[in-house]
């Protein structure tokens, strides 16, 4: 089982890697991919508890959020497509041959389609910050992909994606050696307090390690801040798709990824962190600014 888990682990991290470092249209596809993957996963799980979902609503608001992020469209531009998203969803629900109930149906669609989708839109507009990283390789990468002068971006998305699964790996490693008081054994009975912690070391090791290589423009100190944030954040959405579990009653999302479940087993972290990382280079450029 650790085999598996390690082998599917490393090639989730290759094509992460390839995505990221190409970023452009090469990202926007992937996360775009990873969205309808997702939400599939969701909506089959929502099948035992007898849900309706939304689906070619689901998807297309989605994908709408996404290409609105991915085309630097502005915030203005994305909060109209979630308030139509909502209304739309809604006129379709009630528009339903069946409408009745239907109102479990529409919240747990339009819910469950915005906690996807829009973190996975602050994939890309992290991977989008512009200006140079302090590392001149790092910028070199992105003038041979050509998609612009995002070396910081890349920066911040690279120590983003290795605070979070190395804070992962710890709690798995730590947690299974010396782990034996629960975290919250009614949301997720696997976890433990010495797991969460080893997880919160490992991120910021894991922080500082990635952002001295990809050259992230910060300080070590704030590096470590970073990712001491970035573990804690990525845990409670490790813990926030647990409870989504736990409430179906079902161990994975899905089996895509052998060893690890489905799609948002391996994403859960980063839906919770990536738009925390991506709030935090934005507060830290607003600041310098000032």
């Amino acid at each position: 089982m650790l085999k598996t888990r390690a082998v599917s682990a490393v090639g989730v991290v290759v094509v992460a890697a390839c995505a990221g470092f190409a970023g452009g249209p090469v990202l926007d596809i992937v996360v775009a991919i990873l969205g309808f993957l997702g939400l599939e996963e969701m909506f089959r799980a929502l099948a035992v508890i007898d849900v309706r979902p939304l689906r070619a609503v689901a998807w297309l608001g989605a994908i709408t959020i996404i290409i609105l992020a991915a085309s630097s469209a502005g915030g203005g531009a994305v909060s109209a497509a979630i308030v139509a998203f909502i209304l739309v969803s809604f006129c379709v629900a009630v528009l339903r041959p069946d409408p009745i109930p239907g109102l479990i149906d529409w919240c747990l669609t339009a819910g469950l389609t915005l906690y996807l989708a829009l973190p996975l839109a602050t994939f890309i507009m992290l991977r989008q910050l512009g200006g140079a990283s302090t590392r001149n390789w790092s910028n070199r990468v992105i003038e041979f992909f050509g998609f612009g002068t995002t070396g910081r971006g890349l920066a911040w998305f690279a120590m983003t994606l290795a605070a979070v699964w190395i804070s992962d790996t710890a709690a798995y490693l730590v947690g299974r050696q010396w782990g034996k008081t629960k975290l919250i054994p009614a949301v997720s009975p696997g976890k433990t307090r010495v797991g969460a912690a080893g997880a919160v070391v490992g991120g910021a090791a894991g922080a500082l390690v990635f952002a001295y290589i990809f050259g992230t423009p910060i300080s070590w100190y704030l590096a470590v801040s970073t990712g001491v944030i970035l573990s804690v954040a990525g845990q409670l959405g490790d813990l926030a798709e647990s409870l989504i579990k736990r409430s179906l009653n079902i161990k994975d999302m899905g089996n895509l990824i052998p060893g690890h479940g489905g799609i948002l087993d391996r994403i859960d972290a980063l839906l919770f962190a990536m738009p925390v990382a991506y709030g935090i280079a934005w507060l830290l450029a607003e600041v310098r600014l000032s």
